[in-house]
């Protein structure tokens, strides 16, 4: 998507480039502006075509990329965007406890895991397996 912030309004364009630290100038980053920077490229992006954006381990995101990304969530209603966020705990991730649909999901079970990691192109084997299906919440290290 990087190209296309080239068509955002200049200083859309300059404040979402900062936020990535991509910028010239480091100007102090403004969150409002970088919202709508993001929201404005995720909506221009959608004449396109639908744009699905997945945020994994959203729990690890800095305020700031979890502030634009909830900024723009709650306006992309009218838009061919989907945005899917996927956090760990009790409580979605800061900006996004506000009315959002949720989907709890409990973790896989150990065939289930096995399987997935089964279908993967190069499936982990031995040592490696052994500590990818050790990291499931509720496994100890063995």
């Amino acid at each position: 998507m990087l190209p296309s912030v080239a068509g955002l309004p200049a200083r859309q364009a300059q404040a979402l480039l900062g936020a990535l630290g991509l910028a010239a100038d480091a100007a102090a980053p403004d969150p409002l502006l970088t919202g709508v920077a993001v929201l404005t490229l995720l909506s221009d992006l959608s004449e396109q075509a639908p744009v699905l954006v997945v945020a994994d381990d959203a729990h690890w995101l800095d305020r700031s990329s979890l502030d634009a990304l909830a900024f723009a969530a709650s306006r992309l209603d009218a838009e061919r965007v989907v945005l899917l966020v996927g956090a760990r705990g009790a409580a979605p991730p800061g900006g996004f406890d506000r009315g959002f649909p949720e989907l709890p999901l409990e973790p896989l079970s150990a065939a289930d895991a096995s399987r997935l990691l089964d279908l993967q192109p190069r499936p982990p084997r031995g040592q490696a397996r052994l500590q990818v299906l050790a990291r499931r919440p509720g496994t100890r290290w063995r």
